[in-house]
């Protein structure tokens, strides 16, 4: 009984643990930037930093969708908005899709730190 309560209590863990959507940093080559993988809800987010020695996990951050602004007619494009919940000025993600592609904007200390191109795992 207590194996199964066990397990149960690690399915949320495990579920996380599968990235359903991934961005990369393409222009940096393979040996170095940044990537971000996103959990299979697109609920929450983690970013890595890539080095020679390997990815090192630098954040998590928690997601949700919001809508900006945008053009003369005042529509509204949604984006995915990810933020460190613990943090003010941390690392935070915008992913928006367009001309076909879907992208996502890196931000650390509330500056740009990479342009990201995404795509499903």
């Amino acid at each position: 009984m207590k194996l199964l309560l066990a397990l149960c209590a690690l399915i949320p863990t495990l579920a996380q643990a599968e990235p359903a959507f991934w961005c990369k940093d393409v222009s940096a080559g393979p040996d170095h930037g940044y990537s971000v993988n996103f959990g299979s809800a697109l609920r929450y987010a983690s970013v890595s930093g890539q080095t020679i020695a390997g990815p090192q996990k630098l954040a998590e951050l928690n997601c949700s969708y919001t809508a900006i602004p945008e053009g003369h007619d005042g529509s509204n494009q949604p984006y995915l908005s990810c933020k460190e919940p613990s943090k003010q000025g941390g690392y935070s993600v915008m992913l928006s899709a367009g001309g076909g592609k879907i992208t996502a904007t890196l931000y650390s200390a509330n500056k740009v730190a990479a342009h990201l191109l995404c795509g499903r795992m």
